[in-house]
């Protein structure tokens, strides 16, 4: 069932709720459930699961572990706890059933955009391309492979920054890929997000991989559910577009801020060593992604 399958069936559904301790729920889509426990704690909880991305176990385990933690990092909070989810199938599912806390003055959603905020997108694209490569046999699932060394890193660096600076809004980036994800800040927060298509960092090797057909399934159902809401100005670059719904696993941060202070903060995250940068700015207009090629 696709997302707007899924939304057409829950609408029907009434969720009990309780606005004064339920700060985050199935409102909207966000990364993570919140509840406030005092007026200084709120609580986080997350759940996440799939099947091997690399061959090594333990590797799968951390890149697992990485995936769900970051939903926790999304929200502003630091986890706490975590309980292993594992599924005997015919393929294995491993995942994290993670809990975190949060000040509820420091809390972050998907839907706190300001009009003129600069997106900064805090790991390169193409994890999902490059899973297919490895299940290929056309390329090895060490951490010399620099999507599986990105699944493998945490997104809690940025998190020391998130004080320093006006943060409006955050997610992750996972398996609805960028356009996904930036639809959903979109959505959430009633402004039209263009895209400077030639800033968006990719993976090396991933731009031959996705050419020679090792796009994954999860790209092209992306794509037609979230194509028609994309709006497009400027000559396309086919092998990117498709990346831009690529589904990623353990994907980075998309960072909303205001425009005045996005200099600062890419430098400060370049200099902890992460590949980032602005790709989109929040502006007044229709709800929808426009992607900019020029």
């Amino acid at each position: 069932m696709g997302p707007k399958a899924l939304a057409q069936v829950l609408r029907r559904v009434n969720f009990p709720a309780d606005p004064e301790k339920l700060l985050i729920g199935l409102d909207k889509a966000d990364d993570a459930a919140v509840y406030s426990l005092t007026d200084d704690i709120a609580l986080i909880q997350t759940l996440d699961f799939f099947t091997p991305v690399v061959d090594d176990p333990y590797l799968f385990g951390q890149i697992a572990a990485a995936n769900a933690l970051s939903d926790v990092y999304a929200m502003g909070g630091q986890p706490i706890l975590a309980m292993n989810i594992t599924v005997v199938d015919e393929e294995p599912k491993y995942g994290l059933s993670v809990t975190g806390t949060v000040h509820p003055d420091n809390l972050l959603s998907n839907s706190g955009i300001k009009e003129g905020d600069l997106i900064l997108l805090t790991k390169p694209l193409g994890t999902g391309v490059m899973v297919s490569a490895i299940k290929g046999g056309f390329t090895k699932s060490d951490e010399n492979n620099p999507a599986v060394k990105s699944m493998l890193t945490l997104n809690n660096t940025a998190l020391k920054y998130f004080d320093q600076y006006q943060i409006n809004a955050c997610t992750d980036v996972t398996g609805f890929g960028l356009i996904g994800h930036l639809l959903e800040m979109s959505e959430n927060s009633n402004l039209e997000i263009t895209i400077e298509a030639p800033e968006i960092p990719i993976f090396e090797g991933v731009r031959d991989f996705a050419e020679s057909g090792l796009l994954p399934a999860g790209a092209y159902k992306n794509r037609d559910n979230y194509e028609e809401f994309v709006s497009e100005s400027g000559k396309r670059d086919q092998t990117l577009y498709e990346l831009m719904y690529d589904p990623q696993t353990s994907g980075g941060l998309l960072i909303s801020v205001a425009e005045e202070d996005a200099a600062e903060l890419l430098i400060d995250l370049y200099g902890e060593g992460l590949d980032v940068a602005v790709i989109a700015k929040a502006k007044k207009g229709q709800k929808g992604v426009k992607i900019e090629w020029e």
